[in-house]
């Protein structure tokens, strides 16, 4: 056999035990969690600043990149432990069970692999929604588009993203695409909006 297809063979093996680690279930759960709440408080800040006033492009464009930067950072160091330590936790139950060490088994490895990809996702979704609520603030800094114009476009590319995710959400269940969308983009707009105005009162 070539050192190759040994290779493949190993990491065919590996995904079916990543497969095995309910790891797509669980990254899609932290995928719409962490992305609903970069949406949302990119939202909430672009609504506030403008609410009380502000007109700086410079500064609410900055403040977005930077919350896409913590939320991505954060996400990536909490999910890590957090996953690290519950599977090394089942991990040690399983052993337990076994009455064997699978320190460097293949299972130990899906579940390690699991814990990774799970951290990336938890620091993707968050900074990717911010981001996308924050590229429109860029183009009063070039002036390409006139500041007002620019977080209306924001706000509204945070709108259908909260609707494309409760559609995705809904694509499996009874409720439906639709209901499910309709839903996640007026708990959105809800929350938003309390937000914004918790920076007005305050």
């Amino acid at each position: 056999m070539s050192e190759d297809s040994s290779w493949r063979e190993r990491l065919g093996l590996l995904l079916d035990y990543l497969d095995a680690t309910d790891f797509s279930k669980i990254a899609r759960r932290y995928f719409a969690l962490n992305f609903f709440d970069g949406v949302l408080t990119m939202m909430g800040f672009t609504l506030g600043y403008y609410m009380v006033g502000g007109r700086d492009p410079h500064a609410v464009f900055g403040a977005g990149i930077a919350a896409s930067v913590a939320m991505g950072l954060s996400g990536l160091v909490g999910a890590l432990m957090t996953e690290m330590a519950e599977r090394e936790r089942d991990l040690h139950e399983l052993e337990k069970s076994l009455f064997k060490d699978l320190g460097n088994s293949v299972i130990a490895k899906s579940q390690r692999m699991a814990a990774v990809l799970i951290a990336i996702i938890d620091a993707a979704a968050p900074a990717l929604g911010a981001l996308m609520l924050a590229i429109p603030l860029a183009y009063p800094l070039v002036d390409m588009l006139g500041y007002d114009y620019a977080i209306a476009a924001s706000v509204a590319i945070g709108l259908a993203a909260l609707f494309a995710l409760g559609s995705y959400l809904g694509s499996g269940s009874r409720r439906g695409m639709l209901k499910y969308g309709v839903a996640m983009l007026l708990a959105g707009v809800s929350l938003a909006i309390i937000t914004a105005l918790m920076g007005v009162v305050l």
